[in-house]
């Protein structure tokens, strides 16, 4: 009698461990999981891609690079972008059944997006504020116009 009691313990105790793991929410669960790993480096990808092609075109102003090199160079490079906006378009159709858009389009989202990143980050730059009363100063400024404190 007594090992029954203790079978019976032993094979309850092993179905509420492994009840969890059979139950078929889980799987869904650990799928979308994946797939929001892959989307995160799916665009961290991107964002490389396009820091890589402003580099590209600051070195080119600068002189540092040929036209032609800066051609080839940025072509591939926007070719990669362009595989991970599709794999990420991909992932989230998978999600979603929509249409993704066509590749001439993304190569002008692209050429869209890289002026608005450089000038956001000019931007940035060009902000300076009162570290004593926040007012905004210009890059000359040397006392802040509205608290008078010296600016660094």
């Amino acid at each position: 009698m007594e090992y029954f009691v203790i079978i019976g313990l032993i094979i309850g105790a092993a179905f509420y461990i492994i009840n969890p793991l059979l139950k078929p929410g889980r799987m869904v669960g650990a799928v979308a999981l994946e797939t929001d790993e892959m989307l995160v480096e799916l665009n961290l990808k991107k964002e490389e891609a396009y820091a890589t092609i402003r580099e590209l075109e600051f070195d080119l102003n600068m002189g540092k690079l040929s036209k032609e090199d800066y051609e080839i160079i940025k072509a591939q490079y926007t070719h990669g972008a362009i595989d991970c906006i599709k794999a990420i378009d991909e992932l989230q159709m998978s999600r979603n059944n929509q249409a993704g858009p066509a590749e001439k389009d993304l190569e002008n989202e692209i050429e869209r997006e890289i002026p608005a990143l450089n000038a956001g980050e000019f931007a940035q730059a060009a902000d300076l504020f009162c570290t004593q009363c926040g007012q905004k100063l210009s890059a000359a400024d040397r006392f802040c116009s509205k608290c008078g404190a010296k600016q660094a």
